[in-house]
C-alpha cells in the first residue's frame, strides 16, 4: 500500500529515532522531529492510521509507537537512503572479488565480514541447495590405523569432509571395498533422497558387518544433510552489543554466544544506528559452531540387521576376508 508524503515521513522520523534510541516514539517527541508544521493531535492520527495499516506497533497501552516488519520492509525499499561508500572500501570490495581462481567459501564469508564492517551491523549469509543436486561421488582415504577421512562430492562441484574414527584397522583394500560398496548405493540418489532410513536400509545389507561401517554411514548421512540443509554465515554479531538496549545484557551474562557457518548468496543486515566508535564489553565473546542433526542409531538394528542383509552378502564376505 502506497503511503502519502505526511504518512511516509512520520514513518520515517519513528524509525530513525527508535532505530537511535531503542525507545517508543510518542507524539510529542515525534512533533520535534519532522520538517513539517503540524499539531501532536494530527500526528496522533496518522500514527493511529499507520498502526492500523500494520506499519506501527505499540509494545503497551500507554507507549508510544515502533515499527513493525511491515513497517520496517517499507522504509527499506521506499524511504531509506543508500549510504556512500569511500574510495577506500570500494577499492576493498573490488578486491575481493578480483581473483583468478577464487575460493568460494572464503569469498562468500569475506564478503559477509565486509558487508558487517561497512554497515556496522549483524550480517548473515545464507544458501540453500536446489532440490536437484546429487551425490557425484564418495571417497574414503586412510588416514591413521583407526582413522579415515570420508568425503562426500555433490553434483555441483561442493565437497564436504569428515575425519572419522574406526574400530577396524583401517587397509587400502577395506577403503576400497567400502568406497565401491557405498557408490553402488548413494551415487546418483539426490541429496533428500538420503534419508535416516534409506541409510539405515544401506546399513542392514552389510549384513554381518553392520556395526563395522556404521560410523561412516552415519558420516556420510550427517555429510549429505549438511549439504541439503544448505548453509549459514554470520558476522559482526558483537556490533549488536553496542545498542544502548544491548548494555544491560552484556553486563549482566557478560558474553554473547555466536554462531558462526558459512553461506552464500544472499546477504542482510539488521538496521542499526551509527553509534561511532566502539563501545566496551565485547570481550569474553564464546563460539560454538552450528549443530546439524547427526544420523542416530537405530537401537533396534542389531535385531534386525540379518533380516534386512540384500544383495551385500557376496561383498560383506569379502570384507570379512579383508578384515581378519
Amino acid at each position: 500500500m502506497e503511503l502519502d508524503n505526511r504518512k511516509q515521513k512520520i514513518l520515517k522520523a519513528i524509525i530513525e529515532e527508535y532505530t537511535r534510541t531503542g525507545e517508543p516514539v510518542g507524539s510529542k517527541r515525534l512533533a520535534g522531529l519532522l520538517d513539517i508544521s503540524v499539531s501532536p493531535a494530527t500526528i496522533r492520527n496518522e500514527m493511529a492510521s499507520l498502526f492500523e495499516q500494520g506499519y506501527l506497533e505499540q509494545p503497551h497501552t500507554s507507549a508510544g509507537r515502533v515499527p513493525s516488519h511491515l513497517g520496517y520492509r517499507y522504509y527499506l525499499d521506499n524511504l531509506m537512503l543508500p549510504s556512500p561508500i569511500s574510495p577506500m572500501e570500494m577499492a576493498a570490495i573490488e578486491a575481493m572479488f578480483n581473483v583468478g581462481d577464487p575460493d568460494p567459501d572464503k569469498l562468500l564469508l569475506d564478503a559477509a565480514q565486509a558487508l558487517a564492517d561497512y554497515t556496522h551491523c549483524a550480517a548473515i549469509s545464507s544458501a540453500s541447495m536446489p532440490p536437484e543436486v546429487f551425490v557425484k561421488r564418495i571417497e574414503l582415504i586412510p588416514a591413521a590405523e583407526r582413522t579415515v577421512i570420508i568425503m562426500v562430492i555433490a553434483s555441483n562441484g561442493s565437497v564436504k569432509s569428515k575425519v572419522c574414527r574406526v574400530s577396524f584397522s583401517v587397509t587400502q583394500e577395506i577403503c576400497r571395498f567400502f568406497t565401491s560398496f557405498a557408490n553402488g548405493r548413494l551415487a546418483g540418489r539426490s541429496l533428500n533422497e538420503i534419508s535416516a532410513a534409506y541409510i539405515n536400509s544401506v546399513a542392514y545389507s552389510f549384513g554381518d558387518y553392520t556395526e563395522v561401517f556404521t560410523t561412516l554411514l552415519s558420516a556420510i548421512y550427517s555429510l549429505c544433510k549438511e549439504m541439503g540443509d544448505g548453509q549459514f554465515c554470520t558476522k559482526g554479531v558483537t556490533n549488536l552489543l553496542r545498542y544502548d538496549e544491548m548494555k544491560d545484557f552484556s553486563r549482566e551474562h557478560g558474553a554473547f554466544q555466536r554462531r558462526s557457518g558459512r553461506g552464500q548468496i544472499s546477504h542482510r543486515a539488521f538496521p542499526v544506528r551509527n553509534t561511532g566508535a566502539d563501545r566496551p564489553g565485547t570481550d569474553g565473546i564464546s563460539k560454538a559452531d552450528p549443530a546439524y542433526a547427526v544420523f542416530c542409531q537405530d537401537a533396534q538394528r542389531a535385531s534386525q540387521r540379518n533380516d534386512g542383509a540384500t544383495s551385500g552378502a557376496a561383498e560383506s564376505t569379502r570384507a570379512n576376508r579383508h578384515l581378519k
